[in-house]
């Protein structure tokens, strides 16, 4: 791959809130980036205010609330 992935982020997704933590690559404890709606467009400007899309790789922990982030992201 080409392209270098410079960060990493986990959502916790609850019924009205998604919190968003954030960890640099390398070896730097993960951060609470901040808390955003359950709708889609408030989610993608919080990330693309944290980092480039482009340099973000996202990890998918099976379960119902976050299959439709995911599967949008």
């Amino acid at each position: 791959m080409s392209e270098s992935i410079t960060a990493f982020f986990a959502l916790d997704v609850h019924k009205e809130s998604l919190v968003i933590a954030l960890a640099r690559s390398g070896r730097a404890a993960p951060r609470f980036a901040g808390t955003t709606a359950t709708v889609l467009p408030e989610l993608a400007e919080a990330l693309a205010r944290l980092c480039r899309p482009s340099q973000l790789l996202m990890v998918y922990e099976g379960g119902s609330c976050s299959y439709g982030f995911a599967l949008q992201l």
